[in-house]
């Protein structure tokens, strides 16, 4: 199981297709784990395959820090050696890696 939430949360879909209700038993796929705030999740819980450094990380919340962007950015091809989060999202939008 990845992390847990604490009490059951709205997340809304995208395309205006509506929300999906997940609890704390539920497993919440990393796609909707990224819309959920830190405050939501039980402190210590796994992240689950947030990390996952062949997928574009979120731009907010969780699993979106300048970790999960280097590891991206390495994965892709590129050095992320000495910069911010911010730049290395800048480097990989000029590289047309990532949407600007």
């Amino acid at each position: 199981m990845g992390r847990q939430l604490r009490v059951s949360t709205i997340v809304p879909i995208s395309g205006g297709d509506g929300f999906k209700i997940y609890g704390p038993e539920d497993d919440v796929p990393k796609e909707h784990a990224a819309l959920i705030g830190e405050h939501a999740w039980v402190d210590g819980s796994e992240g689950g395959d947030a990390g996952d450094p062949s997928v574009e990380p979120p731009r907010s919340g969780a699993g979106s820090g300048k970790e999960a962007w280097a590891a991206f950015a390495a994965q892709a091809g590129h050095d992320p050696e000495g910069k911010s989060r911010d730049e290395i999202v800048k480097m990989l939008a000029d590289a047309g890696v990532v949407e600007a």
